[in-house]
């Protein structure tokens, strides 16, 4: 009888795995920090822009090319950028346009374990205005923060 349970044990093992991996859908969530561009920083300069310009289509390029949908995270400080600050929504506009969607990164992206929790949420805070007036626009309601 032992016996019996044994390979009963091993049969609904090796079926029960095999089902699920049949019926079991997996995903992956494609997620990019630090945008508008995480190289660029706040650099208004033209050659800075058409740098940032050239990483942005070329990522969104390949993104299509793979028809994949990914959540870019946003620095909002980043968008802080005398003389640039239009240009750099701009390329967060791109990632909407391209069906991608876009989260909340935190102002200045304080390390949370480093800083005070009000300091944190002041941080917060500050880096929640552009990215909801973008989704908003576009009648997007889903709300990310990393």
């Amino acid at each position: 009888m032992r016996c019996l349970r044994y390979w009963a044990l091993i049969l609904f093992l090796g079926v029960v795995p095999a089902a699920l991996a049949q019926t079991a859908e997996k995903t992956i969530a494609f997620t990019f920090d630090d945008l508008p561009v995480s190289t660029i920083g706040q650099n208004p300069e033209p050659e800075s822009q058409s740098q940032a310009s050239q990483i942005t289509a070329k990522m969104l390029a390949i993104l299509k090319k793979h028809n994949v949908r990914a959540t870019g995270f946003v620095n909002e400080m980043k968008l802080n950028t005398p003389g640039a600050r239009d240009f750099y929504s701009g390329l967060l506009e791109d990632w909407l346009r391209n069906g991608h969607l876009l989260g909340h990164h935190g102002y200045s992206h304080l390390q949370f374990g480093e800083v005070t929790l009000a300091a944190y949420e002041d941080d917060f805070l500050h880096g929640d205005v552009i990215v909801p007036l973008l989704l908003n626009y576009r009648r997007i309601n889903e709300r990310y923060y990393r």
